[in-house]
């Protein structure tokens, strides 16, 4: 299936906070048949595409059409902790309702997504400790693959506000995001 499905299925589950796992359940298969979906590797049948669109309250031409953005400016989630994501994404999209958000658990899926729409990412907000793996050296590659986008240290330890501030980051925030000090950042960096 085309590369704008798997996208908009990922894109779709995190909308609604659902994870792979749990996607499966409520369609009744493996969680790694989600995964292969994800990847391209595997399709939906055509039942299966109702019951997905149905289950991320979307519609199935949503799933199957071009990419969700829409020219808008991509403001992406990096954090590995479910709640921290889901309620920083839940708020940017409150403060930011003409911008498209993205959330990512994993380094190498951002990394990607930046990748191929590296345009389009305006603003990254970033956990400096995102399982074993460093924030702060994301940033440095995703200012690599995309200096336009601004950096945004979203973490609950004050003590690396320090370290962030040696690299291309434009501001530090305590964890959890909320609705004032994101619309304040956003402000900053002029994105609405």
């Amino acid at each position: 299936m085309e590369k704008s499905f798997t996208e908009n299925l990922k894109y779709y589950r995190q909308m609604q906070g659902i994870s792979q796992r749990e996607l499966a359940e409520r369609m009744n298969v493996d969680r790694s048949t989600i995964a292969h979906w994800e990847n391209g590797d595997r399709t939906p049948s055509y039942s299966d595409l109702g019951l997905l669109a149905e289950i991320l309250e979307t519609e199935v031409s949503a799933l199957l059409t071009a990419s969700p953005n829409t020219g808008r400016d991509i403001i992406i989630v990096v954090d590995d902790e479910e709640i921290a994501l889901k309620g920083a994404m839940s708020v940017l999209l409150t403060v930011a309702p003409n911008s498209e958000i993205r959330g990512f658990s994993r380094i190498s899926d951002a990394i990607a997504f930046v990748k191929q729409n590296a345009e389009s990412v305006s603003v990254a907000f970033l956990d400096i400790e995102i399982g074993t793996n460093s924030g702060l050296k994301l940033s440095e590659t995703l200012h690599e693959i995309s200096p336009k986008t601004k950096l945004i240290f979203l973490t609950s330890f004050p003590d690396y506000a320090l370290s962030a501030w040696d690299t291309e980051a434009v501001s530090f925030i305590l964890k959890p995001l909320k609705v004032d000090s994101a619309k304040k950042v956003l402000e900053k960096v002029s994105v609405q």
